[in-house]
């Protein structure tokens, strides 16, 4: 599986690890913005600037927040698209996000939305 339109990712807070190491596996580079000097930051912002409309937005996790976010992107023309192992494709159809696997997400999307809760960790 590979991220065909994604380069780098800049995220706002630390992001599980778990989730960094896919995210690097596939070949992204993972930026925190916390770590960066305005300045860097930035540039960052800078080169990373896109235009939304006619874009493609992944959404993996399709509960209240990712409909929000799915449909304020649809209002900026983008289209939607999503993943999530509890909210039916009929359910997500009726905002406007079309359910694909993971496997054909990765290749269309231009930006990446993880909206995932994840389980407290157990102990061994």
């Amino acid at each position: 599986m590979a991220f065909a339109n994604l380069r780098k990712v800049l995220i706002s807070d630390s992001l599980d690890p778990c989730c960094q190491r896919i995210l690097q596996d596939r070949g992204l580079q993972v930026v925190e913005k916390q770590n960066l000097s305005k300045e860097e930051l930035i540039a960052e912002l800078q080169v990373m600037g896109t235009e939304l409309n006619g874009k493609t937005l992944g959404v993996l996790g399709l509960g209240r927040i990712g409909r929000e976010v799915a449909t304020r992107m649809q209002s900026l023309g983008m289209k939607t698209i999503g993943s999530d192992a509890i909210i039916s494709p009929e359910v997500s159809a009726s905002f406007g996000v079309q359910q694909l696997p993971l496997e054909e997400i990765w290749p269309v999307i231009s930006t990446l939305c993880t909206l995932l809760s994840c389980p407290p960790p157990q102990a061994y």
